[in-house]
């Protein structure tokens, strides 16, 4: 791929600027995007990497690291169903006229701790696959030059 999501080794943007004890969060509404990511069972088509480089490249190059996962949740969202965009915009036109507006709380203390208790419990990610892989441990392969949109693995077997 050679979308302006596949930025390694691109020149101009200068060099990368690493923070001295750079907090986890710089903001606490990022680590709410993390959580909402982390928790909701909604899931994103393809996955959050895949979603991410179908953005649109100046959105892209204009959003924080956070703010990407936000996007890609919250078109999830409305992806699935969950929320329109029209609710959604409502809802941002709404804090944007009254940014001290209290955010909305649910205090359900069982509900807590179930999705903590989820969301730290040890998790193998191995599958067991009834399938044999495309390519012998040392085999030599050929992968094409591709161009596509989004993000992608080359899947295709030449012999």
């Amino acid at each position: 791929m050679n979308g302006i999501h596949d930025m390694g080794g691109m020149h101009g943007f200068g060099p990368i600027k690493r923070e001295e004890n750079e907090p986890v969060f710089h903001h606490a509404w990022e680590g709410r995007v993390y959580a909402m990511h982390m928790v909701t069972p909604v899931p994103i088509p393809g996955g959050l990497r895949y979603a991410i480089e179908r953005m649109d490249p100046a959105h892209y190059l204009a959003s924080s690291y956070y703010e990407k996962w936000l996007y890609v949740q919250t078109q999830g969202l409305i992806e699935a169903g969950v929320l329109t965009q029209a609710e959604l915009n409502d809802r941002v036109a709404q804090f944007r006229s009254n940014p001290n507006a209290t955010l909305p709380q649910r205090t359900h203390p069982e509900l807590v701790q179930r999705v903590l208790a989820e969301a730290f419990a040890p998790e193998s990610h191995r599958k067991a696959m009834d399938i044999r892989p495309a390519f012998d441990i040392g085999e030599a392969v050929r992968a094409r030059n591709m161009h596509p949109m989004g993000h992608t693995r080359a899947t295709l077997r030449e012999r």
